[in-house]
């Protein structure tokens, strides 16, 4: 089995979790003249651009453990000294021998107050001359909290992007799962925009 193909053997055992997944696409795309094949990719360097060092690792480590051709960026560049010399930046990544790389971030944070309407157990007549006679749930307002994280591969043959994609997330709990959730998301988009693959 080749390289990034490996991750949609992934993503059909992961069907049921995805399928209750507070994560959703809302847009992706995909570079039309890119030559590269991604299907061909042994080693993707993932790079999670958050402020907190702990985060960063959290997540690139969630998500490098999704398949062996995927690797945390914090063991080529573990701070920003390294990521503002470039020169030193590029020969650790030549050294490396990585293919493309795959940054994260989270570009929106978004709060949305909603109401729920109440609920009533009896039909209209009953709630027309009499509803104190049935049981009446009033509705309450809530709020909730939108993630917006961008995705984006560079191919480093070409040296240029080649797929993003933009996926929100809903009231996360856990900051392991939500990343599970967006990478699970981002990989079956791929899919859908003939970036990667399945195997035949």
């Amino acid at each position: 089995m080749t390289t990034m193909k490996r991750l949609l053997g992934l993503l059909l055992i992961s069907a049921l979790f995805a399928s209750c997944s507070s994560t959703s696409i809302i847009n992706s795309w995909k570079d039309p003249n890119s030559n590269d094949n991604p299907d061909k990719w042994d080693k993707v360097l993932v790079a999670v651009q958050s402020p907190s060092d702990l985060k960063r690792r959290v997540a690139e480590d969630e998500v490098a453990a999704m398949s062996e051709v995927l690797f945390a960026s914090y063991t080529v560049f573990p701070d920003k000294s390294v990521v503002q010399n470039e020169e030193a930046l590029r020969r650790k990544i030549q050294q490396g021998e990585y293919d493309a790389i795959m940054t994260m971030r989270l570009i929106d944070q978004s709060k949305q107050t909603s109401y729920v309407p109440g609920s009533y157990t009896g039909g209209y007549w009953g709630y027309h001359s009499g509803y104190w006679g049935g049981y009446y749930n009033p509705g309450y307002y809530r709020q909730d909290s939108y993630y917006a994280i961008e995705t984006q591969v560079f191919s480093l043959e070409e040296n240029k992007l080649v797929w993003s994609g933009i996926t929100s997330t809903v009231n996360p709990s856990k900051i392991d799962r939500a990343i599970r959730e967006v990478a699970l998301m981002t990989f079956r988009q791929m899919q859908k925009d003939g970036f990667i693959h399945p195997t035949r």
